[in-house]
């Protein structure tokens, strides 16, 4: 795409000042990732990984996780998350997102379980209630819950983000809660909040 050509260009004319543009790298990586451009966002990873050590950069394992899991690259981004809980505390923000991204990559190869596991363990840290990061987890439920016991899930978190002016994760938040209530045969309820979204 357009926008790989320019991130592209400016890697080749900034790849050997990394350190002086390092939060610059990380914005172009966001970027790869809300654009699906996962290929070329693990090659802009892999120059910072070459100049930073994944250890003492955990922002940058929570990303190479996201991109192993957009490459269907399940086995290896459950890895890196096992090996990055050996040293990441649960104080630490990252630990939560990094439960929380883990999540589809342990769905993907059926390991409902230690979704629910990861699930319990997320709900337990009270403090976390009120973030953004818990609303995710609400609609993230959809993914390894039965239908009819994630659907208040999703619903709580689209209310949470609505109530706190964030209406794209809203709108997001209630397509999700809309496709459960069809799907448990709640139609006319799942049209209202579809158009809602």
């Amino acid at each position: 795409t357009n926008v790989w050509h320019y991130i592209k260009l400016f890697i080749q004319y900034t790849e050997d000042r990394l350190a002086e543009y390092k939060a610059v790298y990380y914005q172009m990586l966001n970027i790869c990732y809300k654009l699906g451009l996962f290929r070329e966002g693990m090659e802009c990873l892999k120059k910072m990984e070459a100049k930073f050590p994944l250890k003492e950069n955990k922002l940058l394992i929570l990303h190479k996780i996201n991109f192993l899991t957009g490459l269907d690259r399940f086995d290896e981004a459950i890895s890196l998350y096992k090996w990055a809980m050996g040293f990441v505390s649960k104080d630490d923000l990252v630990w939560y997102h990094l439960n929380l991204c883990v999540l589809c990559s342990y769905r993907s190869v059926n390991q409902v379980q230690m979704c629910k596991q990861i699930g319990k363990e997320i709900s337990s840290i009270k403090h976390m209630q009120n973030r953004s990061e818990y609303a995710y987890h609400l609609r993230l439920m959809n993914i390894y819950l039965a239908n009819n016991s994630a659907v208040k899930y999703a619903y709580r978190s689209a209310k949470w983000f609505e109530s706190h002016g964030e209406l794209y994760q809203a709108g997001k938040s209630y397509i999700t809660y809309s496709k459960l209530l069809a799907s448990i045969g709640r139609y006319r309820k799942a049209i209202k909040y579809s158009k809602k979204a």
